[in-house]
């Protein structure tokens, strides 16, 4: 028993030692402000059409193909419309 308690001390007493050479924090020169103008969000614009941005024509074939195509969204507005609406009236 006294031997299991001195190897539990001496593996907890090793395994506080740390075998890795100081931490020394390297000298960083950092400018005291910033030269660009920070954008808060009310400085950005962002539109329902943000791929347009980008000038890509490629893209916008297939931004334009995905929003004819995308059926998750159409069948989601008819549940809504079908399900949760007449609920909303009953309610009120």
């Amino acid at each position: 028993m006294n031997k299991i308690i001195l190897l539990s001390l001496t593996v907890t007493f090793l395994a506080g030692c740390s075998l890795s050479p100081d931490y020394k924090r390297p000298n960083v020169s950092t400018p005291t402000s910033w030269s660009e103008t920070s954008q808060t969000s009310e400085n950005i614009q962002v539109t329902q059409e943000w791929w347009k941005n980008f000038n890509s024509e490629p893209l916008n074939d297939y931004m334009q193909q995905a929003l004819a195509n995308n059926t998750d969204i159409t069948a989601g507005l008819q549940t809504v419309a079908q399900e949760v609406v007449p609920e909303i009236r009953t309610v009120c």
